[in-house]
């Protein structure tokens, strides 16, 4: 530890919680806490800097940086060597590959002989029939193949019954208005709850209007339910609290999901629809 003394001299005791001897007359900044301890104050010090030993530094980091620098061109240096050694010893620009002095020719040896048991090709036969080239000729007779047993494949054609539109609705769909009935086939929008067809006075536009059933009455909400079949049953979803759907008589809460059986009648304002299935 250290002591701290001022002009005034009051002193303040300085504990380093690791042991490092101080160069007289340099300039340190201290960080730590000060603390007591048996109405006696210290200065418990968590980290020294010293401000006299940037320099030192600085000298340090350009000393490590002028070694790596020599390192680098030493290396440079000596991987050219190695690279220039290896190239001298490649053949071709100072001796190179041997030449063929005067006309002798490479193949100067004696022509082995031909043996005597190998047939040679009659000059004539070769001039006459290019593309036949001394080819053999087999019998070919079908008659000694071994015979395979053939099996008779049939092919079984199955009725199935015709599927469905992925987005249709089954079922007739009988619209009363003002008593003007109209017999309708719709389509549901395909979702991961089935498939839906939107109910209400809202004129829609586009893909959607396909999978919407307007009913153009001031009576019918703009947006009065929704149709939803699934897993070959249909359902009816009330979505107006004020104006609500009825089926069979029996008013819809707004948000209940409820079956709809064939020859269901379902009412929304003054218009009529009976599903028929």
């Amino acid at each position: 530890s250290y002591l701290l003394v001022d002009q005034s001299n009051d002193s303040l005791e300085i504990r380093l919680e690791k042991k490092q001897d101080l160069e007289i007359g340099a300039e340190y900044k201290f960080e730590g806490k000060l603390k007591q301890e048996q109405n006696a104050l210290f200065f418990k010090v968590n980290e020294i800097k010293c401000l006299d030993c940037e320099n030192d530094d600085d000298d340090e980091g350009n000393l490590m940086f002028t070694l790596t620098l020599i390192v680098v061109i030493l290396a440079v240096v000596i991987v050219y060597l190695i690279r220039r050694q290896q190239l001298n010893k490649i053949p071709g620009s100072s001796g190179g590959f041997p030449t063929n002095p005067g006309n002798t020719p490479f193949n100067s040896g004696p022509i082995p002989s031909t043996p005597s048991n190998v047939i040679q090709p009659n000059p004539t036969q070769v001039n006459q029939g290019a593309s036949t080239d001394n080819f053999a000729t087999i019998a070919f007779n079908p008659n000694l193949l071994p015979k395979q047993t053939i099996t008779e494949s049939k092919t079984v054609v199955m009725n199935q019954p015709k599927s469905e539109s992925s987005d249709q609705v089954p079922g007739n769909f009988i619209v009363n208005t003002n008593g003007s009935e109209e017999n309708l086939k719709l389509k549901g929008l395909p979702t991961s709850l089935g498939n839906i067809v939107t109910v209400g006075r809202e004129d829609v536009s586009g893909d959607e209007a396909k999978y919407h059933l307007r009913l153009n009455d001031q009576t019918v909400s703009r947006k009065q339910a929704e149709l939803i079949y699934e897993s070959q049953n249909l359902y009816i979803r009330n979505l107006s609290s004020s104006n609500p759907s009825i089926l069979d008589g029996a008013p819809l809460s707004s948000g209940a999901l409820s079956p709809v059986k064939s020859g269901s009648t379902m009412k929304f304002g003054n218009v009529t629809v009976r599903y028929q299935r």
